[in-house]
Formats: structure tokens, sequence, C-alpha cells
């Protein structure tokens, strides 16, 4: 199923990946175009916001689990996305876990932990965000 632009900004909390941007038909040109006028603004490689100012701990969450995809929020981060994403209980300086394939030998960037785990697509519902 296609989906447009915004449709995938309401769905993911206003970030979005080059990838997807490429899908709903969006060249190179437009995203720079997007890039200048500070409409998106890069979060991570890759990845970016619909907005200038501070990025909530859901839309890095998005932006992480976007970026390591496929990938899946785990632990504590898991538990806290399901909860809205935001409460003051949280420290919201404590990295962001990042559940991938445990075939994968990835780095974590700044504020994000990577977890491998055996079986990872048999583990996850993919239907929850």
């Amino acid at each position: 199923m296609a989906h447009s632009v915004t449709e995938l900004l309401n769905k993911q909390s206003g970030v979005i990946t080059r990838a997807q941007l490429r899908d709903c038909g969006i060249a190179k040109p437009e995203l720079d175009r997007l890039l200048r006028r500070k409409s998106l603004v890069r979060v991570l490689p890759g990845v970016y916001v619909n907005h200038t100012g501070p990025t909530s701990w859901l839309q890095r969450a998005w932006a992480g689990t976007l970026y390591y995809a496929p990938a899946a929020l785990g632990r504590e981060s898991a538990l806290r996305a399901i909860n809205g994403g935001g409460s003051r209980s949280h420290d919201d300086r404590a990295p962001i876990t990042i559940a991938v394939e445990a075939g994968r030998h990835l780095d974590p960037l700044p504020g994000y932990q990577v977890r491998r785990v055996i079986e990872l697509t048999n583990k996850v519902n993919w239907q929850t965000h």
C-alpha cells in the first residue's frame, strides 16, 4: 500500500526516511529544497523530522528504529513507547534501546543502545506503533 508523505509523517510522529520520501516520489532535488527551507531537518543520517525545534523522546525513538531498520524498540524503551513516550518518570538522557537481529553488526549512534536479539522477527509485534 502506497503512503503519502503526510500519512507517513502523521503515523511516525513527524519522522521520515530518505527511502520513504523516495518511495513517495520525492526526488533528491525536492528533498534538497525541503531541507534548505527547513521543512525537513536531518536528525540522523537519512532520517528527517518535520520541524526545527527540539525532538521529542517519541520522535527520537522513531528516528532510531527507522535508521536501524529492520528494528524495534527494546526493553524499557518499548514499554515507554507503549505508554505514549512521554513521562516525567523517565530519564530523557538515557539511551533509547533499539533491538536488531543478532547477526547484524551496527555501531550505536549517540543516544542509542543497540541490542542484538536472536530471531527478532519472531519476537516483535511489527504492527504496534
